[in-house]
């Protein structure tokens, strides 16, 4: 079906199926019977580069300034931006992290509640990131080794 948007990412939040349009840099939810744009968009600010989505929240990542946005599904609001490093390669979302990785060597954990962030050093390109919700389980993609900072 046509949505009239440039899809670009599909995530999901709750029952809620978003998708993220990539001109207009905004997520708009999608009605699951017609498939077609309901509601308000969500401007987001920056490139959607990355989007995961659990419970009522989304998480959207922007490979270009290097952040994640926590955005309220619910509510439509738009949380401050949070640094997670300077090549970000992916996003998944767990229970009680957001985790991201990084090309140049690290994953970073971002917490859901406080949006406190920390790093962890890998010492190899992460290039792809998943969690296994059922275990709690972070999944990592790696290529090459990365010099120490």
């Amino acid at each position: 079906s046509e949505t009239g948007l440039r899809i670009d990412l599909l995530a999901t939040s709750g029952r809620r199926l978003w998708a993220s349009d990539v001109i207009e840099s905004e997520l708009r939810e999608i009605d699951r019977a017609t498939l077609l744009p309901t509601g308000r968009p969500i401007r987001v600010g920056g490139s959607i580069d990355g989007l995961a989505g659990r419970d009522d929240h989304l998480w959207v990542l922007d490979r270009q300034l290097g952040v994640v946005t926590r955005v309220d599904a619910a509510s439509r609001a738009v949380s401050r931006s949070v640094r997670v490093g300077d090549d970000p390669s992916g996003i998944a979302v767990g229970e009680d992290a957001v985790w991201v990785g990084d090309v140049g060597g690290s994953l970073y954990r971002v917490d859901v509640s406080t949006l406190e962030v920390g790093r962890i050093p890998v010492g190899f390109e992460v290039l792809g990131v998943d969690v296994d919700v059922a275990s709690g389980e972070v999944w990592l993609y790696l290529g090459g080794a990365v010099a120490p900072p």
